[in-house]
């Protein structure tokens, strides 16, 4: 085994390298020779570090979901629906700016229909990204949040979906912020306090 094998970065510029493969070709142009060539590696070292296509197309969708929720991290803000609209803002203008990024994701999600190894990579990334948005409501009970965290799962993937649209995407986004800033309301959510009754006198004797 070489030490070319091993050293660091080595898996991460071939899973980039594949992840590039897809946003041009397509998962059913994935060739793990090419992502070799790509990466700058031989065949054997690819092999070293995703041992099968499988392997390495679960490397690219988990590469493309971490990219997705690194670059799209919410901000701590006190106000779930705030919360909730800058990380849709980040989402979208990441979509717009990294295309490679709608194309990998449309891509792996059409595939996962025919595919069970790339269907149970999406549901696994997917959930973490519905938990990550249920605890950017918080504290909203999960049975409102869950369903709006659906919502906005399926709205982005549709947005993915080709061809691309870069003014559909942005009537997409605001129509989506809109209805979680209905939704999210935090002034009509909350009730208001009780007013304290006034305390009662005790009758003079």
């Amino acid at each position: 085994m070489g030490t070319s094998q091993r050293e660091p970065g080595r898996r991460d510029a071939i899973v980039e390298a594949a992840y590039q493969c897809v946003a041009d070709k397509g998962l059913y142009g994935l060739r793990m020779r090419d992502v070799g060539a790509a990466a700058g590696v031989n065949i054997a070292t690819v092999h070293y570090h995703l041992t099968s296509k499988s392997d390495l197309i679960r490397a690219v969708v988990e590469h493309g979901h971490d990219v997705f929720l690194r670059h799209a991290a919410p901000p701590e803000h006190p106000d779930p629906a705030r919360r909730v609209v800058t990380h849709l803002d980040r989402v979208f203008a990441l979509l717009e700016d990294d295309p490679r990024l709608a194309h990998v994701l449309a891509e792996v999600a059409l595939h996962a229909r025919r595919d069970p190894v790339v269907a149970q990579t999406v549901i696994q990334a997917e959930e973490r990204w519905r938990l990550a948005l249920e605890r950017m409501m918080a504290p909203l009970p999960r049975r409102q949040s869950g369903p709006i965290a659906r919502l906005v799962i399926l709205a982005v993937k549709g947005a993915c979906l080709p061809p691309a649209d870069p003014a559909g995407l942005r009537a997409a986004r605001r129509e989506l912020t809109r209805l979680v800033e209905l939704r999210l309301d935090t002034r009509s959510a909350t009730p208001a306090p009780e007013t304290p009754a006034p305390p009662q006198r005790t009758p003079a004797p």
